[in-house]
């Protein structure tokens, strides 16, 4: 069988929207994978720093982390995108000023600003995920010299955001990820900007990948990639652009999509 690259988003798609651990299944979908040599990779949105350690110590190939931002490939650094520090700087001011909450992710480090704007709705979001990486989460004015390679906003409309994000327009590009919140990323970064990297590393091509997501930000690879993968679970969206549609995460939707195009 060809080597083919497998690439995996971590919330909805390897563990479940709860505090459940990765289905028995899939763990069992990709050690076969990898013994019949398929790389296998995490494509997350999620920075380095808040990836659960039962991901990591799992033997992948790689991680792309931060939506294209951070490349990991063997253990080997290929992509390690921060923005300019002066200009990071200048964002979180910004922020300040307009009243707008963010959080920022590194990939040491995520971090929030006290002198800035903490809603509820911020904080509840991130609450499930920083509860188990409480060293991960710090207050910018205890970090002085802070460094991310993107963040998260909410804002009432995306017009709301525009404006807020007008001064920096040509940077960033924004995610909407529903329900008023934004991920917001270097500009010409994303999942699909990530598989391009990989590929070109290892001289493949995309007809040797197969992606499996659930969500807005997963959008880039599965338009990106012609074996694209859709949980059941996954947003309207997602199910619409996907070219196979798989069973939810928590009823063996990795298995069932890996056997299905005889990856296993």
């Amino acid at each position: 069988m060809e080597r083919k690259l497998l690439f995996f988003d971590i919330d909805g798609t390897l563990l479940p929207e709860t505090d459940a651990p990765v289905p028995e299944s899939t763990k069992e979908a990709i050690r076969r994978a990898q013994e019949l040599g398929h790389y296998t990779f995490i494509n997350t949105g999620r920075a380095k720093c808040i990836i659960p350690k039962e991901l990591r110590d799992m033997p992948f190939d790689g991680f792309l982390c931060g939506c294209g931002t951070h490349i990991t490939l063997h253990g080997e650094i290929l992509v390690d995108k921060e923005f300019d520090q002066a200009r990071g700087h200048e964002l979180v001011l910004h922020a300040r000023k307009t009243g707008r909450p963010i959080i920022l992710e590194g990939n040491k480090s995520c971090y929030y600003d006290n002198q800035g704007v903490l809603n509820e709705q911020n904080l509840t979001l991130f609450s499930g995920i920083f509860r188990d990486f409480p060293d991960r989460i710090n207050d910018i004015g205890n970090v002085p010299d802070y460094h991310y390679s993107k963040f998260c906003a909410f804002a009432d409309t995306r017009e709301q955001l525009d404006e807020f994000l007008a001064p920096f327009a040509d940077y960033f590009e924004p995610i909407d990820r529903g329900d008023n919140f934004y991920e917001i990323v270097p500009a010409g970064y994303s999942k699909a900007s990530a598989i391009d990297t990989i590929i070109h590393h290892l001289g493949q091509t995309l007809d040797d990948c197969y992606v499996f997501g659930d969500s807005s930000n997963d959008l880039s690879m599965l338009n990106h990639v012609k074996h694209s993968i859709a949980m059941g679970n996954s947003s309207p969206e997602v199910l619409a652009a996907a070219s196979y549609i798989t069973t939810p995460v928590w009823r063996d939707g990795i298995y069932v999509a890996m056997k299905h195009f005889g990856l296993i």
